[in-house]
């Protein structure tokens, strides 16, 4: 029997620099098996009526922001740290208000360019991420 697929959802949160670049905000995940810099997200619960109301909870349970939900622009796949297959979809998002409040989910948050994410993430799949928001920029749907 097929293992279930774990299903999350998470955001690329982020704004407009003063210098009129964007920057995106990561989160830093302490304690064991993660010490880690990614992209607020988290498995959908019971609670939530679709994914999409996931990776807005997610994002506000890690890092304290209230967020507006833009589009849709990634989905990855990946087998988890427990062995098992999770889908997770990203949506951009914008802060509405809010502030991050350390926790024993998100010790730290940092606002950094794209390039800057880049060298940062911990995981080579989130890199996948970050070229999926260039796109949306160049789209020209940005919120």
């Amino acid at each position: 029997m097929a293992d279930k697929i774990i299903r999350a959802a998470g955001g690329v949160v982020w704004r407009w620099a003063d210098n009129g670049k964007a920057e995106l905000l990561l989160v830093h995940r302490p304690g064991e098996g993660y010490d880690d810099w990614t992209f607020p997200k988290g498995k959908r619960d019971d609670s939530d009526s679709s994914e999409e109301e996931c990776a807005v909870r997610e994002v506000f349970e890690e890092t304290g922001l209230h967020c507006r939900l833009g589009h849709e622009i990634a989905r990855v796949s990946y087998i988890d740290r427990k062995g098992r297959p999770k889908r997770v979809r990203y949506w951009t998002m914008t802060v509405a208000s809010g502030a991050h409040s350390p926790n024993n989910e998100v010790d730290a948050v940092e606002w950094l360019s794209p390039d800057k994410v880049r060298k940062r993430l911990t995981y080579p799949r989130d890199l996948l991420i970050v070229d999926c928001f260039d796109q949306y920029l160049k789209s020209g749907l940005t919120e």
